[in-house]
Parts: structure tokens; sequence; C-alpha cells
């Protein structure tokens, strides 16, 4: 068996694993106990996401143009389809890096740069997400007894939206810088969008408690993927708190009244709707947990680890981004702490999945026709 042949198994479901290094890139950004050499790691973890991610592109095309058909072929495999939102993800989560990491260093030139590929990743994201469930819908059926919270990942690339727009925002913390990009309006498209993603995941998190109710906990191959359901809610809280505290340098003038008092209204209805949400997040985070139970009572036997196992990883940086974000807005230090505790378990986590797929590669249990 060649390379080539092997690579005929290289799926868009690999580009979880960007998802998942460039989640915790992120998360490391928004821990709020900073110690020197915090960032360098931070910095680390993207440029491995900028490699893992054109390593992934270059796979897939290689795959693509070795067997004619296979592409059209991957839009038609149930298996394969939902996952092709991964790589639009993949591309948002290093905007938003490079928002966190680039911008400070940078300086103002990427930060107008990162806000025309703002609206180009949002266009994406916004149409990607109806072509693929139309696509969906018009080539495959799907049965409520093998539904996962999978089903949502199509609009993924939506729900990060209002956390990226907060990040490019927040990236020069001179008030002047954040009036020279178009900062009120990039909040409303962000928040749009963003709402728009959250109430349809939120629809098929109805899905998701129906199919629990009447057919139980997913099989032990799907338990893995009870997490996505925390990404959502996660990003959602992330991005609407952090927006929030943006108001009074991303609305300094205002016709409906005086801008403070304006600013502050919206700081704290948006501080009250992602305290809702990210309430929201840990209970799914929580019947998550839970929901492995039969993992951890058979010890993995009979488990066939797959690359998408990093849904251990990127939902759940979500909520720890939330819970930093919770914990600075309402200045609360055991909550901080819990994030930051949270966010060591999380790089923990990934460690083992990395390992554990560079290893499965290597011993042919992945790429393995």
């Amino acid at each position: 068996v060649t390379w080539k042949d092997r690579l005929q198994k290289f799926t868009w479901n690999w580009f979880t694993m960007v998802m998942a290094t460039g989640g915790i890139s992120n998360a490391i950004n928004s821990i709020p106990f900073k110690f020197r050499g915090l960032n360098t790691i931070g910095n680390i973890f993207l440029i491995l996401t900028i490699v893992l991610f054109i390593t992934c592109c270059i796979l897939i095309t290689i795959r693509f143009c070795s067997r004619p058909g296979s592409f059209k072929q991957s839009f038609l495999e149930p298996s394969e389809s939902l996952f092709i939102p991964a790589s639009v993800v993949s591309c948002g989560v290093m905007l938003m890096a490079f928002a966190k990491y680039g911008v400070p260093s940078s300086g103002k030139w990427l930060q107008t740069g990162l806000e025309v590929l703002f609206w180009v990743y949002a266009a994406m994201a916004f149409l990607s997400s109806c072509a693929i469930y139309v696509i969906l819908w018009s080539t495959q059926h799907f049965s409520l007894r093998d539904m996962t919270p999978i089903w949502v990942f199509p609009v993924y690339p939506l729900l990060i939206l209002a956390p990226m727009a907060a990040a490019l925002i927040n990236s020069v913390p001179a008030p002047v810088d954040t009036l020279r990009i178009s900062s009120k309006t990039i909040i409303a498209g962000a928040i749009t969008l963003q709402g728009c993603g959250f109430l349809v995941s939120a629809l098929i998190y109805s899905a998701f408690l129906y199919r629990l109710m009447t057919n139980g906990l997913p099989s032990r191959r799907q338990l893995p993927s009870m997490f996505v359901s925390v990404g959502p809610a996660g990003f959602t809280a992330t991005g609407v708190i952090q927006l929030g505290s943006l108001a009074s340098k991303a609305i300094p003038v205002t016709k409906v009244g005086d801008a403070g008092t304006v600013s502050v209204i919206v700081r704290v209805l948006a501080y009250a709707v992602g305290l809702v949400i990210w309430g929201f997040a840990i209970w799914f985070f929580t019947l998550s947990v839970f929901g492995q139970w039969r993992l951890l009572r058979d010890r993995g036997h009979g488990i066939k680890f797959d690359v998408t196992f990093f849904a251990y990883v990127f939902p759940n940086s979500a909520l720890v981004s939330a819970t930093h974000m919770v914990g600075h807005a309402f200045g609360n230090n055991v909550v901080e702490i819990l994030g930051t505790v949270l966010g060591v378990l999380l790089i923990a986590v990934w460690c083992v999945v990395f390992s554990k797929t560079i290893w499965a590669v290597w011993k042919r249990k992945l790429l393995w026709p």
C-alpha cells in the first residue's frame, strides 16, 4: 500500500485537528493569569495551526487530484460531508489568532487587512452553511436514531464571528484605532450572523435532546461528538460578552442618547445574555462529560480511535474562553481560576489526542485502506 493509496482515506474530518489546535491558541490568549512565556506558547500553537492547515490542504488536494470524482463524492458521503465546514472554521480560527497575536506586534496595517478578511470570511461562512445544508438535504437521508450534535457542524463557521469581531476590534487598545476601522458595522454584522448560527444550532439542540429521550445515548463510537454541543453556546457567550465590553470604545457617538449611558446599557445587557448562554454551555458540557461513562466503564475497549476525537478539544476551547470572559466581566477570581484549570486540562487532552493521532498514522491505524 503506497502513500497515494493511504491518502484516499484523508477526509475533511482531518481539519478538526486544525480547529482544535487553533482553538488552544485562542484559549491560551484568554487566560487572565499572564506569565512570561505564555504569549510564546500561544504563538507556537498558532504556528502549528498554520502548518497543519497547509498540510491538510496539500494532502486533500492530492487525494482529489489523484482520483477524479472523489471531490464530488466527498459531498455525498454522510460520514464526511458534515465535516466539510471544518475547513472553513479552520480559516476563521486562524484569522482570530492573527488578530490576537499578530496585530499588537505588527501594527495597523494588519488590522486593516484583517477587517477586509473578516467580511470575506463572513460571506463565506454564511453561504457555505446554507449550501452544505441544501446539499445534505438534497442528496442524503439521516435517521433520528443516528443523530448527533455533528448535525450542527455546517453552522459552526458562523459561530466564531462574534469572538473574531471582538478580537479584531480589541487587537489595538487605543480608542482611536478602534474608530479607524468600521467597528460599529463589524459588531452589527457579527451579532447578526452569530445570532443566526446560534438559533439554528438551538433548533438542532432540540432534535438532539429528543433523540436522547427516545433512543438513549449515542453509540460508543459517537460519544465524543456530544461535546460538539458545547461549542455554539460557548462561542456565543464569549462573543457577546466581549463585544459588550467594547461598547464604550466602538460606539463613542450616538443619536439616541448620551454615549456613556448607551454603552453602559449595552454592556449590562450583553453581560446578562452572555451569562445565561454560558450557563447553557456548562449544562451541555456536564451532560457530555457524564455521557462518557460508557467509555470509562469499558476502559475504551472496542473503541477505534479516529481523528474526530478532536471534538474533545475545539468545542471545549469555547467554554474555556467564555469562562474567562465571565470571570473578567464580573471581576470574579474564582471563575477565572476555574477557566484556567479547564484550559490546562484542555491542553493536556489536546496533547493526548494529537500524539495518539501521530501514533495511529505511524502504526497504520489511520489513513489505511
